[in-house]
């Protein structure tokens, strides 16, 4: 019975995906507003993107379903780096999709620079988002899925995020 404990905590470790998502939210000018933001809970539009997102793409305009089984726990945000728009907060954040991960069949690296984050645009509330969005404008597919295989942040100015597409599941 041991065994199986021991077998059964080590799968569900390995479906976990440990991911760092960040979240630029506006400058905060109180200490109950910083407080707020330091534990606000993650959007789960910044967390989907680790998921395979569906899309359909007409021209330049995107729909996105969330189509991908999962679930995932957070803990607080940790601020990381002060911007011209706001605050750049930092979540690690544990992801178990109910399924594993498809085979992409396409990669793509996007950079994303901090100052593009927080202006108010579509998708620049998170480096992620953003980069799902690029990426998905930047593939030939009109229908498929996406997703974010790894955020890297030089913890200066420059997100490098590599997103997995593919047409189908």
């Amino acid at each position: 019975m041991k065994k199986l404990i021991v077998v059964l905590l080590v799968f569900v470790a390995l479906t976990a995906m440990a991911e760092d998502v960040y979240i630029v939210k506006t400058k905060v000018s109180t200490e109950g507003e910083n407080l707020w933001a330091t534990h606000a809970v993650v959007p789960i539009e910044a967390v989907s993107v680790f998921v395979p997102t569906y899309f359909t793409k007409n021209g330049k305009n995107i729909s996105y379903v969330r189509s991908y089984e999962f679930s995932f726990t957070t803990g607080t945000a940790q601020s990381v780096k002060e911007t011209k728009s706001g605050v750049l907060y930092r979540y690690t954040v544990s992801i178990q999709p109910k399924k594993t991960l498809p085979k992409a069949k396409k990669h793509i690296v996007v950079t994303i620079h901090v100052n593009e984050l927080g202006t108010g645009g579509l998708y620049a509330e998170s480096p992620g988002l953003l980069a799902l969005h690029r990426a998905i404008l930047a593939v030939s597919y009109k229908t498929g899925y996406a997703w974010i295989t790894s955020v890297q942040f030089d913890n200066r100015n420059v997100f490098k995020v590599s997103v997995a597409l593919t047409d189908r599941l």
